[in-house]
């Protein structure tokens, strides 16, 4: 699954703080293997659990590259910038949690299309005076 890993490679590069995300994430490794990483049987990323990381940076577009993800939990980090509404759309996400950062920008409305999944979606905005 090369092309999961440089996904993931380049949503790390979109952070300007990782937590030392970088040493568990090395290229010559097996991403199944990374920290907050979970794979299915078949070596496909089913999930990305990096909860209060002391992220910060931007949720970079490439995880929709991620085609069997299903959860999503970036929650209680710093991120800033807005959703890609790409990962909203995305066929394979039930659960995203980005509740507690610095997120801005518009949440797109769901098409037709993907209700007939059910989509937990958790966001809570945080502004500062």
């Amino acid at each position: 699954m090369e092309q999961e890993k440089q996904s993931l490679l380049r949503f790390l590069e979109g952070l300007s703080q990782d937590d030392g995300l970088a040493v568990s994430w090395r290229n010559n490794t097996d991403c199944c293997t990374w920290e907050g990483i979970t794979c299915g049987l078949d070596g496909a990323v089913t999930e990305l659990l990096l909860a209060s990381r002391g992220l910060e940076g931007h949720i970079s577009s490439s995880l929709i590259e991620l085609t069997s993800l299903s959860r999503l939990n970036l929650s209680y980090n710093s991120l800033t910038g807005g959703l890609p509404s790409e990962l909203i759309s995305s066929g394979s996400i039930v659960v995203v949690d980005v509740s507690f950062n610095r997120l801005d920008g518009e949440l797109q409305e769901l098409s037709s299309s993907s209700s007939d999944r059910p989509l937990q979606f958790q966001l809570t905005i945080l502004c500062c005076a």
